[in-house]
């Protein structure tokens, strides 16, 4: 469910609800710092485009996104075929050291062609917050060429944040266990195991009378 919307020139940003994120695919944690930067998860979730420019004759198009990470194809979505509206349901997940270093996130998308080079049906550019609040959804224009508009498309971004070494590791985030409820909980297990017994001694006698 949406909060709330605000509408800043072609973008429609779309805030989540508490929960919301998990639904999404992602859960939302606490920062933790390594070296000085947070590292975790870097998740771009690409929803679904509409109202996109036909390339073929059928008046259709088939259509796949390509999303770079600072300038450098970082994915390739599945094709969807013979449609203006495709619904890509892609997630594509980067495990970063420190989130700061993702500067730019740029999605392009084209109709794939089995013969010759594919159409491009158009591009834009993923806002990056200037916070490390990675945790968002938005609609964005398409934009073929300047001033064209060739359609929308719907993106979510999340960042989860996860304790990672200087290598890209993860690192143990369990807990320690502690001896004293283990302790409990093995004594609790034992007393419920006594009354079972108990009990069904007690039915077995009664059944002999």
């Amino acid at each position: 469910a949406v909060v709330s919307t605000q509408s800043t020139g072609d973008v429609k940003d779309y805030r989540l609800e508490v929960g919301e994120e998990k639904a999404m695919g992602g859960s939302r944690l606490r920062p933790v710092p390594i070296l000085g930067s947070p590292s975790g998860v870097l998740q771009v979730h690409t929803h679904y485009a509409q109202s996109l420019i036909s390339e073929d004759f059928n008046g259709k198009s088939d259509p796949y996104a390509k999303l770079y990470i600072n300038g450098e194809l970082a994915h390739k979505s599945k094709t969807v075929a013979k449609t203006l509206n495709p619904i890509f349901n892609d997630i594509f997940e980067k495990t970063v050291i420190d989130i700061n270093t993702v500067t730019s996130l740029k999605l392009e998308l084209y109709d794939a062609d089995d013969i010759g080079t594919d159409d491009f049906l158009g591009y834009t550019h993923i806002d990056l917050p200037s916070t490390n609040a990675y945790n968002f959804m938005k609609q964005y224009d398409l934009i073929r060429k300047p001033g064209e508009k060739a359609g929308e498309i719907f993106v979510s971004v999340i960042f989860r944040d996860i304790a990672l070494t200087s290598d890209g590791r993860k690192m143990s985030t369990q807990p320690t266990p502690d001896p004293k409820k283990a302790k409990t909980s093995t004594s609790e297990h034992n007393h419920k195991e006594k009354k079972t017994f108990l009990k069904k001694r007690l039915f077995k006698s009664h059944s002999y009378k």
